[in-house]
């Protein structure tokens, strides 16, 4: 079990980046859910300032080993931008 948190960025004409965090249960408690979001938003924000972020891709990130690490098309994400 875990907790997912889903951020969506609208930037200037319409550029949109989705972000999505899970951290499981079993690594960190709902205690440091404070502390895990500044976390996620710092690394939101380094993102789109390093322009690494590409409009239309989710990123995808896990809590695990003391960080945020990204993942690619893990299976507890549905992709919000992908086209069908």
């Amino acid at each position: 079990m875990g907790k997912i948190s889903t951020y969506v960025v609208v930037q200037p004409e319409n550029v949109l980046r989705v972000f999505a965090f899970m951290y499981s249960f079993l690594v960190a408690s709902e205690s440091e859910e404070d502390r895990l979001a500044a976390e996620a938003l710092a690394l939101i924000e380094d993102q789109i300032s390093a322009n690494t972020a590409t409009s239309g891709q989710d990123r995808t990130f896990e809590y695990r080993e003391g960080g945020w690490q990204e993942v690619a098309f893990p299976r507890w994400w549905v992709s919000v931008t992908a086209s069908p």
